[in-house]
């Protein structure tokens, strides 16, 4: 069973002032951690649709290159292994910057 990060109230705070939201995991990723279903480059896609709010900006984040996946673009990464892809979505929507 995976460990979710804990969030503090003062940043889950500062989070809601700045975008507007609780900071929390949408109904739909809740669901989908909780099936422990395979994650999918369809998955993963929706996933940043979902974080980043417009397909504009996922489409920007997914082709631009990365320092995590040295220097290659999440949407390369993500045909070989889009656990990584996945799993730094999930840093993003917490706010945990590696």
């Amino acid at each position: 069973m995976s460990r979710q990060p804990r969030v503090r109230e003062q940043d889950r705070k500062v989070a809601k002032r700045v975008s507007g939201s609780t900071g929390k995991l949408s109904l739909r990723k809740q669901k989908l951690h909780q099936r422990g279903r395979a994650i999918t480059s369809r998955s993963v896609q929706a996933h940043a649709l979902d974080t980043f709010g417009s397909a504009e900006k996922a489409e920007h984040w997914m082709n631009r290159p990365n320092p995590l996946f040295q220097g290659k673009a999440p949407g390369q990464v993500l045909e070989s292994d889009p656990s990584s892809v996945e799993a730094e979505l999930v840093r993003i929507d917490y706010g945990v910057y590696v």
